[in-house]
Order: structure tokens, then C-alpha cells, then sequence
């Protein structure tokens, strides 16, 4: 997908306006990927004390904008590639997949949830901390809280591309009320992988697969849903992309390329 496909917006704590990166080759890169022939960056210009946060939302001019405010009845997989050179580190370079999200509602690395209640949606991702860790987090439609931060395992992913991808799939059962059956959707089942470029095409499970039931805090609506931000008031969209974060001055660069979703009928 072009840059002109997403809507773009700046994330917390950004401090300028090169958020959204710029192009470089990605045969100047060792184990480049081969599937387009420019990635993206970011921290280019290492400006020192600088944040560069971006939410990149699938624009609703795609497709008749059949990405946005995807109902129950469809399957949803998202998949991206990051990369982070070796001055990783630390949580304050991430990239993340974003599902069924508030596009108003930033989403941060780590620990960190200054001015971003609620987090609505599902997210996976990738930070430097420990050289590279592996986390998601789902929910914050009901409860508007930020303790769903999961670490799933840590991993040396310097110079080297990393493959990300989040499926989702909803469940519906039917059910007996008053003797009569009644279609109802109960769960949300999530699966995370991930690639190396050695072999792009081969994704391989990484954690639990995670079932999230309708009652449960961590499930969030199917199709448009209102939310409430800090920072944009009340709003009411169920937006799908990714997210990119990176402070600068510290030698480190964030990569990222090669977005897709794919949506298929569930039932």
C-alpha cells in the first residue's frame, strides 16, 4: 500500500514533523527484504531529544472503504514488517499492528499511558527493550485503564527485518433464550506470528492463542463503536493499521514496510 492510503496522525509526545519517515532503499540494507524496493525510516536525522510517533490508519478511501468499521461477520489479518538498528535498547523504538482501534486513542511503548486512556483495540508489536521484545495488548473498551501490557518474549531482532502478523477471527455460536435459538457473536480468537526474511512466507506462532470473550474486559466491538480520548473527546470508529515510535539522538533508526490486511468472511 502508497502513504496516500493511510490516514496518518501524529502519536503522543511527538516533537516534529517527520513522523511519518522517509524512503530508502532496501537493497543498501543488509538482509534487505525483497518484496518492494523502498522501506521506510525514521530517526534519519538524529536530531537529539526528538520523538517521531505515528498512527497509520487505513484511509476510507481504499477498497469503498471496506476497512473501516470491519462488522462480525468478517475474519481480519494484519501484517507488517519492522526493523531496528543496533542501537535498540530500549521501549522508546516500537512498531505495532492496530486492530479494531480508536484512531484518536495513541498508542505508546511500554509502561507508558500518559495521556492515552482509553487504548481501545487490539495491538501487537515490537520494542527495543532488551534488544527486542515481543508484546500485546487488548481491550481497554470498558475498563479505560492501561495494565494490559504483555510481554511475550524477548529476542536479539537487531539489523534484521521481523515479520508481525495479528489475525483475528470472531466466533458465533447460537444460544437458547426462551426456547428460541438466537445467533450471537461470544469471542474474539487471536493468533500472533511471526517471519524472518529467510523464509517470508513461513509464519510461525508466537504465545497463547488468545480467546476473548464478549463479556470479558479485554473484547472490543466489531463495526463502529464510541470510545472516549483524553486528547479528541468522544468518537465512534473501529480503525485498522499500525503504529510507529522512535526518539531520536541516540543512534537508533526505525524501519518499517510492506503493510497488508486481509478480510474474508468468517461465517
Amino acid at each position: 500500500m502508497s502513504q496516500s492510503d493511510f490516514l496518518i496522525r501524529p502519536g503522543l509526545y511527538n516533537s516534529g514533523t517527520e513522523y511519518t519517515g522517509s524512503a530508502v532503499l532496501n537493497n543498501t540494507l543488509s538482509n534487505p527484504l525483497t518484496s518492494s524496493d523502498n522501506c521506510r525510516v525514521l530517526n534519519e536525522d538524529n536530531n537529539n531529544g526528538s520523538w517521531r510517533t505515528g498512527l497509520f490508519f487505513v484511509s476510507s478511501s481504499v477498497s469503498g472503504g471496506m476497512f473501516i468499521n470491519i462488522p462480525e461477520t468478517k475474519s481480519v489479518s494484519l501484517r507488517i514488517w519492522g526493523r531496528i538498528n543496533d542501537g535498540a535498547g530500549t521501549s522508546n523504538h516500537a512498531i505495532s499492528l492496530l486492530a479494531k482501534h480508536n484512531g484518536y486513542n495513541v498508542s505508546v511503548p511500554y509502561g507508558d499511558s500518559n495521556g492515552s486512556i482509553p487504548r481501545s483495540g487490539y495491538e501487537f508489536g515490537l520494542d527495543g527493550g532488551f534488544s527486542g521484545r515481543f508484546f500485546y495488548r487488548f481491550g481497554n473498551y470498558k475498563t479505560s485503564t492501561d495494565g494490559n501490557y504483555q510481554q511475550i518474549y524477548t529476542e536479539d531482532i537487531r539489523n534484521k527485518w521481523v515479520g508481525l502478523r495479528m489475525d483475528i477471527v470472531p466466533v458465533r455460536v447460537n444460544k437458547i433464550v426462551n426456547g428460541t435459538p438466537v445467533s450471537g457473536t461470544l469471542k474474539d480468537i487471536i493468533t500472533l506470528y511471526t517471519a524472518s526474511v529467510a523464509a517470508p512466507d513461513t509464519w510461525t506462532q508466537i504465545g497463547s492463542t488468545y480467546e476473548l470473550l464478549i463479556e470479558g474486559n479485554q473484547f472490543v466491538p466489531w463495526d463502529s463503536y464510541t470510545a472516549t480520548s483524553p486528547i479528541a473527546g468522544t468518537v465512534a470508529t473501529s480503525s485498522y493499521g499500525f503504529y510507529t515510535s522512535m526518539y531520536t539522538g541516540d543512534g537508533v533508526r526505525m524501519y518499517y514496510d510492506d503493510f497488508q490486511i486481509f478480510v474474508e468472511d468468517a461465517f
